[in-house]
């Protein structure tokens, strides 16, 4: 009796019974996510990355690329060459590389300024029954387990320029600011009073 070999589709591999989809995406899942990209912005990832291309698109790297695509496309105000140009500064930056390649670690950069900008980047995960399915992108971004399930959903919360977040302010400020009618024994007296 032969021993059973895991099937490669489990690992996120094309079956050994037919050829890749694209021998620049090495599996279904990449090729996918190339797809969403795509029709995102009407780009191919070697298009959109075109001068720092990475050796092979894996699938966490092609992944991340394809939400922060789509991330952006729907954000109203970052634009994709400006996402685009920080990529390849990013590449390019690396000492160890004999020319720029585009890494996990750079798309996690943009998405670090993306952030800072105004423009939510966390990543949802789908709901398949366990608890402890949330977890931070950086760690999700080190995980070696993948699950059919488990493909990041993207939320956009747009704050908006910070001068219009003023009038969001805490509606309590009334009461957490001193009464001047009061005095320093009812002011420490109140807030107890209104527990009773």
């Amino acid at each position: 009796m032969t021993p059973k070999l895991p099937s490669a589709r489990k690992r996120g591999r094309p079956s050994l019974n037919g050829a890749s989809s694209s021998p620049d995406y090495p599996t279904q899942r990449a090729l996918h996510a190339a797809q969403r990209i795509h029709q995102a912005c009407g780009m191919w990832p070697t298009e959109f990355c075109k001068g720092f291309v990475p050796e092979t698109w894996g699938i966490r790297l092609i992944e991340g690329l394809s939400a922060l695509v789509s991330l952006v496309v729907a954000a109203e105000n970052v634009e994709l060459d400006e996402v685009r140009h920080r990529l390849k500064d990013f590449a390019t930056s690396h000492p160890s590389s004999d020319r720029p390649r585009l890494r996990k670690s750079d798309i996690a950069k943009v998405r670090k300024w993306l952030r800072r900008i105004g423009i939510d980047t966390k990543h949802t995960r789908r709901w398949n029954g366990h608890a402890d399915d949330q977890v931070d992108e950086d760690k999700t971004a080190d995980s070696d387990r993948t699950e059919a399930n488990s493909e990041p959903i993207d939320e956009i919360i747009a704050l908006g320029p910070r001068e219009h977040l003023g009038k969001y302010k805490d509606k309590d400020k009334e009461e957490t600011e001193e009464d001047p009618d009061l005095t320093v024994e009812e002011e420490e007296r109140a807030p107890h009073e209104r527990n009773l």
